[in-house]
């Protein structure tokens, strides 16, 4: 029986060096303090995430598709589409996922399932120090992502980097399986493309965590703006003159015509918590009377949701 290093595929130059070291650097968390980032290069050594190779149905995400898509777009051949197949037979047996590296099994011909490994180049460091301030700088890009969306126009912010948050050469992937298909990818990578995807639409922080950065680095980074890296607001603000602000006539807001026609997405029963998105942020920077404008907001959200429930469970009375 051949050596399965023979059968070892790789996007690398044909003056590559060994096939199999195709590992590919994780990144370091951006600019921290010095315990938190010690705390990241310790931590990231260790990160690898365990998936399922039958992720459950999710709802098709303009992020995953635009996975997807960049594939088809890098003419990987028509072995996509058999790897499409082999993903919804359930071949994949199990995914694991670290910064820069993607390893599976998949189920084959043979007994014993196949091994793939799949590398993407990484985001340089630097690169993703620029990023994650720009990301945190924008209100509605963080909103989201504490919701565990990916803000459809992240990619300005990649592109102002001039890099891209998905591969857009085909030189950024390098793929290899011991089967004894000699092209690239095989249908057991490709196979891995298409669960990696599914898995996508349920956790968009993977695709950083494949570029670099885990969800946990992001969130982290996020919280560290808030509380140090924005300006002092209460300093600003100090230097403002006081004004007093009149009463304004507010009957005719709440009894403005076809109103009643209004119509609203939110579930006044909903039982998610109201004040989940200030929480992950954080304390704020800022205090009102001695007291954190984070548990300010916190209070007045959770007495705004209880009236509002109030009132539509003696509505639906």
């Amino acid at each position: 029986m051949k050596n399965s290093k023979d059968h070892t595929r790789t996007y690398v130059p044909k003056r590559s060096p060994k096939r199999g070291n195709t590992r590919n650097a994780s990144s370091n968390l951006g600019n921290l303090s010095n315990h938190s980032q010690n705390r990241t290069d310790s931590s990231k050594k260790s990160v690898s995430i365990s998936l399922s190779g039958n992720p459950p149905a999710a709802q098709k995400t303009w992020w995953s598709q635009k996975f997807i898509h960049t594939l088809e777009t890098l003419k990987l051949g028509n072995r996509l589409i058999r790897g499409r197949e082999y993903a919804k037979e359930g071949r994949v047996q199990r995914i694991s996922l670290a910064p820069g590296q993607v390893t599976s099994l998949v189920n084959g011909s043979r007994k014993t399932p196949y091994v793939v490994s799949i590398s993407i180049e990484p985001i340089p460091e630097n690169t993703w120090k620029k990023i994650s301030y720009d990301i945190a700088k924008r209100a509605i890009f963080v909103i989201e992502m504490l919701q565990d969306r990916m803000p459809e126009s992240v990619d300005e912010v990649f592109h102002a980097s001039r890099i891209g948050l998905f591969p857009s050469h085909v030189k950024q992937l390098r793929s290899h399986c011991d089967c004894q298909d000699e092209k690239n990818p095989c249908k057991h990578i490709a196979a891995t493309y298409y669960i990696l995807a599914q898995h996508f639409d349920l956790d968009p922080f993977l695709i950083f965590t494949l570029r670099g950065r885990t969800k946990s680095q992001i969130l982290d980074f996020l919280q560290y703006f808030w509380k140090k890296g924005r300006p002092k607001l209460a300093q600003q603000m100090s230097g403002i003159p006081k004004k007093k602000i009149l009463p304004k006539e507010v009957k005719p807001f709440w009894n403005a015509p076809h109103s009643d026609k209004v119509q609203s997405k939110l579930d006044p029963l909903s039982p998610a918590l109201p004040d989940t998105l200030v929480k992950k942020l954080g304390p704020a920077p800022i205090t009102l009377d001695d007291v954190n404008l984070e548990a300010v907001l916190s209070d007045t959200y959770q007495y705004i949701s209880d009236t509002i429930r109030e009132w539509a469970i003696k509505k639906q009375k």
